[in-house]
C-alpha cells in the first residue's frame, strides 16, 4: 500500500485492512512543494494541506485555494493529510477533486508500467478499477492561472457540497463551472456558458434565474441527496444562487 500523510492508511486499517507492504512517499522531494511555472501553479502530490493553506505565493496567486483548504476537516487532518492522498483515496466526501475540477486543473501521473507520463483533466479523473493494467502514481497537480473567482457551499455536508467558479474578462462574466461534493463516481461537473460576456452588475439581479438553469444541468443529483428529484433540484439551485452572489460580489 502506498501512502504519504497516512490519514487514509490509518482509516483503512481501522476498518480491517492489513497491508503486506507499505511504501511511504512523503519524504520524496520531487513529490513535495509548490511552485509557479509558465502561467500555472504546480503542487507536488505529497504536499500537505497545511503547507498549501499557508504558502505565501499561493495565498497571493490563488487565495481561493488557501481559503477552501482552510475548511477541510480539522487542523490535525490538514497538518498530516496530503493533496494527492485526498484525490487518490477515492472517498466520495473528499473535497479536493471537485475544487480542482472547477479550477481547470490537470493531474500528472507517472505510469510505472511504461515509465511514461500521463496527464488527465481533474474533471475527467476516475480511479482505475482494481483489474486495470495501469499502475499510476500521482506526482503533481497543475492549476492554470487565469482570471476566475471561486466560491463554495458546505452547509449540507457530508450529504452534499458545492464548489463553483466564474471566469472573467475585465468586469464581465464569460463562463461558469460547478461541481458537487459527495459523488463516489468522481467530480460531477456542469458548466454554464453565458451567451455573451455579461457585466457583473447585470448578472447579479439574474443570479436566481442563472442558478435555476444551471441546476437543470444536474439531472442525476437525486443520486446524492434523495429520491425526490424536484426537492434535490431546488436544494442545488439555492446553493448555486448563494455561491453566485458570493462570486459576483468578490
Amino acid at each position: 500500500m502506498i501512502h504519504a500523510g497516512g490519514i487514509d492508511l490509518a482509516n483503512r486499517m481501522k476498518r480491517g485492512a492489513v497491508p503486506e507492504h507499505v511504501v511511504t512517499l512523503g519524504q520524496i522531494p520531487d513529490l513535495c512543494g509548490i511552485q509557479e511555472i509558465g502561467g500555472r501553479i504546480e503542487i507536488g502530490a505529497a504536499t500537505r494541506h497545511w503547507e498549501i493553506e499557508n504558502d505565501p505565493m499561493l495565498r497571493c496567486r490563488l487565495p481561493m485555494v488557501a481559503g477552501y483548504i482552510a475548511g477541510l476537516g480539522n487542523i490535525r487532518i490538514r497538518m498530516q493529510g496530503t493533496i494527492g492522498g485526498n484525490i487518490m483515496a477515492g472517498e466520495p466526501g473528499y473535497e479536493m477533486l471537485p475544487l480542482l475540477a472547477v479550477l481547470g486543473a490537470d493531474l500528472v501521473f507517472a505510469d510505472w508500467s511504461t515509465g511514461g507520463q500521463e496527464i488527465t483533466a481533474a474533471r475527467e479523473w476516475v480511479l482505475p478499477r482494481a483489474s486495470s493494467s495501469k499502475t499510476l502514481l500521482l506526482t503533481s497537480i497543475r492549476i492554470p492561472l487565469r482570471p476566475i473567482t471561486v466560491a463554495w457551499n458546505r452547509e449540507l455536508r457530508p450529504a452534499l457540497g458545492l464548489v463553483a467558479s466564474l471566469e472573467w474578462s475585465g468586469d464581465r462574466v464569460l463562463h461558469g463551472a460547478a461541481a458537487v461534493i459527495g459523488d463516489h463516481r468522481g467530480p460531477m461537473v456542469r458548466e454554464h456558458h453565458f451567451t455573451e460576456a455579461l457585466p457583473a452588475a447585470d448578472a447579479a439581479p439574474r443570479a436566481a434565474n442563472i442558478a435555476e438553469v444551471w441546476a437543470d444541468k444536474f439531472p442525476d443529483i437525486d443520486v446524492l441527496v434523495g429520491p425526490d428529484r424536484d426537492y434535490c433540484r431546488h436544494v442545488l439551485s439555492v446553493m448555486l444562487r448563494r455561491v453566485l452572489h458570493t462570486m459576483l460580489k468578490t
